[in-house]
């Protein structure tokens, strides 16, 4: 009987070992897996930090690509600025520099001495006293076809400069335009006309004559517009 009791009492005390076992073995399991869990978001919450992290540091990246290619583009652009002013300072130097030769060349004695006597033969014309076509057939106006061939010559001269650009033209519409232009339609548009008919020089001849004079012949003394200098139309 005793050794009964003593066996159940065993076998009792082995079961309640097995469950206490078994008990501790699942809360040290259970223990793992919340620390296992806290790990793995202790390990997610460090992943997602390096990751804001990361894309922090490529937007500040990007930023400052942003900002090194614009700084890029504003020097570009200031160089080209800075190009393009000393091309039109040396263009516009170029051009005042072609005028002042222009200028000496019209201006010498023998040059303006020809102008005067063109608009003395104008007047004559104008008075039908003279026309241009006898410059070049009649033998007694060999001085006056000179001068008036001079005058041409000059202004050939001035409206192939005036028509490539290499003078400046407002200086040259100012001191010589509007005097041409008079003088074009008082003598020698009829002077031309005559000297490639009658002088049979042909239709080239003082081309850039003619050419000179349709650029300007809408130009108006500032007398005509109460002062003010206007540019070609």
């Amino acid at each position: 009987m005793l050794t009964g009791e003593v066996s159940q009492y065993v076998a009792n005390w082995g079961t309640t070992l097995a469950a206490a076992a078994a008990a501790v073995a699942a809360w040290f399991a259970g223990t793992a897996s919340r620390a296992a869990r806290d790990q793995a978001n202790a390990a997610r919450v460090a992943i997602d930090a390096q990751r804001d992290q990361a894309k922090a540091q490529d937007s500040r990246s990007q930023q400052a690509i942003e900002e090194q290619k614009k700084a890029a583009e504003d020097q570009v652009r200031m160089a080209r600025e800075a190009i393009r002013i000393q091309h039109d300072q040396a263009e516009r130097q170029t051009k005042l520099q072609m005028f002042n030769w222009l200028l000496q060349r019209l201006e010498e004695k023998e040059h303006r001495d020809a102008r005067h006597a063109a608009r003395e033969i104008a007047e004559k014309i104008k008075d039908k006293q003279l026309r241009a076509a006898d410059l070049v057939t009649d033998k007694r106006y060999e001085e006056d076809r000179l001068s008036v061939d001079m005058v041409c010559r000059d202004f050939d001269v001035a409206g192939l400069l005036d028509r490539q650009g290499i003078v400046d033209q407002e200086c040259l519409d100012r001191f010589y335009s509007i005097p041409f232009q008079i003088l074009y339609k008082d003598l020698l548009g009829e002077y031309v006309a005559a000297v490639r008919n009658e002088g049979k020089r042909g239709s080239r001849h003082f081309w850039e004559v003619d050419e000179y004079y349709e650029r300007v012949k809408g130009l108006k003394h500032p007398v005509e517009t109460d002062g003010k200098w206007q540019p070609r139309p």
